[in-house]
């Protein structure tokens, strides 16, 4: 079994960015928050107790925000701080946003960075089939899925000493 301290996981930073960018392109769930006022958006007034409800998953695919958005390129973090400042921070809804953020999103970041390298460091993988699936295009709420299935071979690394 490989062993990864939480310093070594930290300097994983490709490892983070790959995390960041496939979380950009298929985030979990929608932001929900009840207007305490009114709000003007463009011509139309949205009243106080009202709903409004935002899509990570739709707000990522700005192409303004995120060149080139549908593409899944980890190189776009490469100017961020950690996940904490995942920059454009004030675009990046995956765990909400200002200060409604989710206050797991540090240690969440960290299990999957943890998880992420231990299974990279134990195991070499292998597409079954060389196509990935497409995303599902009926995205809505809760966690997305690819059109077909994505099938891969884990195959354990043989350690030398």
């Amino acid at each position: 079994m490989a062993k990864l301290s939480l310093e070594e996981v930290k300097k994983l930073r490709k490892v983070e960015h790959c995390i960041l960018e496939a979380i950009r392109l298929r985030p979990a769930g929608m932001i929900a928050r009840k207007l305490t006022g009114p709000m003007q958006v463009r011509e139309f007034t949205i009243p106080a107790g009202d709903m409004l409800m935002i899509s990570p998953y739709w707000a990522h695919q700005n192409d303004a925000i995120y060149p080139d958005a549908r593409s899944y390129v980890p190189e776009r973090w490469n100017q961020t701080v950690g996940s904490d400042k995942s920059a454009p921070s004030d675009k990046f809804f995956a765990f909400g946003g200002g200060r409604f953020q989710c206050p797991g999103r540090r240690f969440a970041m960290m299990e999957i960075q943890m998880f992420i390298s231990l299974l990279l460091c134990s195991f070499d993988l292998e597409l079954v089939k060389e196509e990935v699936p497409l995303p599902s295009p009926r995205h809505v709420v809760g966690v997305p899925h690819p059109l077909s299935p994505c099938y891969v071979k884990m195959h354990k690394r043989v350690r030398t000493v």
